[in-house]
């Protein structure tokens, strides 16, 4: 089932996931000066095309890096319940003691 939500709703929503990653909200922050040339630097299509293409290439440096350091986490997190799992598990004894020797 589908959930529609409000303008207001996107709108919060994006700015509280953006906030969550401060490095990308930047960087979404410089995509829009460019969009803006707010710098002055984008005087023609092609410079305007090389900042934008700089920044998308940045931006998606960092969102690869921020989705491998948070998969690294979930990784290391389960590993460390397998553990605790596996302690609480474990048995006390080590085996049969020999009774006697063999021949």
């Amino acid at each position: 089932m589908a959930s529609f939500k409000t303008e207001k709703e996107r709108v919060e929503e994006l700015a509280e996931r953006l906030n969550r990653h401060p490095k990308f909200r930047d960087k979404v922050e410089e995509l829009l000066d460019i969009v803006d040339n707010k710098s002055g630097n984008a005087n023609k299509a092609d410079d305007a095309e090389d900042l934008i293409w700089e920044e998308l290439r940045q931006m998606g440096q960092r969102a690869m890096q921020e989705w491998a350091e948070r998969k690294h986490d979930r990784v290391v997190a389960e590993s460390e319940n397998r553990e605790e799992l596996s302690k609480k598990e474990k048995k006390g004894s080590t085996g049969t003691r020999r009774s006697g020797e063999s021949r």
